[in-house]
């Protein structure tokens, strides 16, 4: 640890969940914080008594975030174009890379309740190529990655020992969550009045982090 003198490992999640905790100055509640980054997904639920914060379970997927998500449009687009035009993009990489970014583009404003996204690629000096995507066709290509999600959802609830239903709070943290479908599968499993998007991931879990620290004999 170069030397520094560890007193305390925090998880993300859970410095989140403490430092909501600490802002909406609750009473007794328990909380759910759902955190899919770019490259992760941690799931942490707490349990505030009396003041006191007890953590029934941390559970996550490490191989799943944004860019899973980018990825499935990506290999969609991929085989469209090659369907379409004979043109192998994968012996391209620069073209490879040009597409990943367009493909989060659409992904991030289907986010933003966009029916559909036309994504607009230039593959040669002459050829320009569109690929529509729709909400559904997207929610279709990501299917396996929504239930992913939702399995660690169910992890973390049986590790904890609790229902849905003792569930007050779901902290929604990390910018994947803007997508339509997981904000749908939670509100279907924990009820829209309980998620909670006004959370700041970076000044959260610095903020919770800060807490845990003071409350430390150093």
């Amino acid at each position: 640890m170069a030397g520094l003198d560890l007193k305390y490992l925090l998880e993300e999640p859970t410095a989140t969940a403490i430092s909501y905790y600490n802002k909406m100055r609750m009473i007794d509640s328990t909380i759910m914080v759902f955190d899919l980054g770019g490259g992760t997904l941690d799931i942490s639920i707490a349990e505030i008594k009396d003041g006191k914060f007890d953590v029934k379970s941390v559970c996550g997927d490490a191989h799943l975030g944004g860019q899973d998500f980018d990825e499935k449009i990506m290999k969609y687009v991929i085989e469209k174009i090659k369907k379409s035009f004979n043109h192998d993009m994968l012996q391209q990489p620069t073209l490879m890379k040009r597409l990943r970014q367009v493909c989060k583009k659409a992904k991030e404003s289907l986010s933003l309740q966009m029916e559909s996204y036309n994504l607009n690629l230039d593959i040669d000096d002459d050829t320009i190529v569109n690929v529509k995507i729709s909400q559904s066709n997207f929610n279709q290509l990501c299917d396996d990655l929504f239930d992913r999600a939702m399995r660690m959802v169910e992890l973390a609830l049986r590790t904890a020992q609790i229902s849905a239903e003792q569930i007050d709070n779901v902290i929604l943290v990390g910018g994947s969550t803007r997508i339509l479908k997981i904000q749908e599968l939670l509100s279907d499993k924990f009820g829209q009045t309980k998620l909670r998007y006004n959370a700041n991931p970076d000044e959260a879990v610095a903020h919770g982090a800060a807490i845990i620290a003071n409350a430390l004999e150093v």
